[in-house]
């Protein structure tokens, strides 16, 4: 009896100290995890502080672009009252002319002013019904916009569009170039044998032609001289005593071979003498025959150098146009 009371003592006792182990071994576990559980949540009340730092910081961000955003509105509005979309365009209406109506009917403007500062801004070739154009002017500068208004597509729409057809056109323009340069290419070696054949050609006509031009040039040469005739006055000088002895003194007795002495009336009116020339000392007198010719009203004689010298100035050119006359130096 006494036996079994032991092993039931030593039994408890092991049981007890296997209990008691696991009841430190169990609160020791707790106890770690409680720290890691601690640790765990101050690193995250760490995170959100710093997450509702950064959304703080944006709201802030969120509230200037908004006050921005309102800052803009509001300066888009006082530029629209400042600048009135004051024109809708109607079928047939160009930017160009609403611009130069606005410039010529509520500025002022003259023609030649106003076409100067269409020439300085840029205008849109296209634009819709429908579209608004602005006018804004402060004296000096002066500028134009455009507005959707109740068109179906915006400027900037029409501009994509347009940019679009372009790019469309270089490509059909770079596949008509290739093309070409294909068929320029295949047409090139028959060129060649041509261009051979037009160089020679060319050289023979180039040999026609100077002779050509050296004809042209004696006719041309030929012509003036031709229209320098018909358009001149004939005469012979000399003296009353110098002219009869030669058989001369009248038109009667002058030919056409006498008539050595011209002057061009396109060029000169002007008969200039010499005293020396018809062999007298001094020139006192001159008169022009035939006598149907009248001083002073016909022709005007100026004597000078003490009668060295002398002009006659023909006044009327129709009569002496063609005309054979005799001046006699007296």
């Amino acid at each position: 009896m006494k036996g079994i009371e032991k092993r039931i003592s030593a039994g408890n006792l092991f049981f007890l100290c296997l209990c008691v182990f696991l009841i430190v071994g169990f609160l020791s576990l707790i106890s770690c995890s409680s720290k890691e559980k601690a640790e765990e949540a101050a690193q995250k009340d760490t995170q959100i502080q710093d997450l509702q730092a950064k959304v703080n910081g944006l709201q802030k961000d969120v509230a200037a672009k908004d006050a921005e955003i309102n800052q803009l509105k509001s300066d888009n509005e006082s530029l629209k009252r400042r600048i009135p979309l004051s024109w809708e365009v109607q079928e047939g209406d160009s930017q160009w002319r609403i611009v130069y109506d606005y410039l010529t009917e509520k500025r002022g403007l003259s023609d030649e002013d106003a076409r100067a500062v269409l020439r300085d801004i840029p205008l849109t070739d296209q634009i819709l019904v429908g579209f608004k154009v602005g006018n804004y002017s402060d004296g000096i500068d002066y500028a134009s916009f455009l507005a959707q208004g109740e068109a179906a597509l915006s400027p900037g729409d029409m501009q994509r569009i347009e940019q679009t057809n372009i790019e469309a056109e270089k490509v059909k323009l770079r596949n008509k170039i290739a093309e070409e340069r294909i068929k320029g290419q295949e047409e090139n070696a028959g060129l060649k044998d041509k261009i051979r054949e037009l160089e020679n050609e060319c050289k023979a006509l180039k040999s026609q032609s100077a002779s050509l031009k050296e004809k042209a040039t004696e006719i041309e040469s030929q012509n003036k001289d031709f229209e320098s005739k018909l358009n001149s006055v004939y005469y012979i000088v000399g003296t009353k005593s110098g002219l009869k002895a030669k058989g001369k003194a009248s038109l009667g007795e002058v030919s056409f071979a006498d008539l050595q002495n011209r002057i061009d009336l396109r060029e000169v009116n002007v008969i200039e003498l010499n005293a020396g020339d018809v062999g007298i000392s001094t020139i006192k007198k001159v008169t022009l025959l035939p006598e149907t010719l009248d001083d002073n009203r016909d022709y005007r004689v100026e004597i000078s150098g003490g009668g060295q010298s002398a002009k006659v100035h023909l006044l009327n050119k129709d009569k002496f146009l063609l005309a054979r006359i005799i001046v006699v130096v007296s």
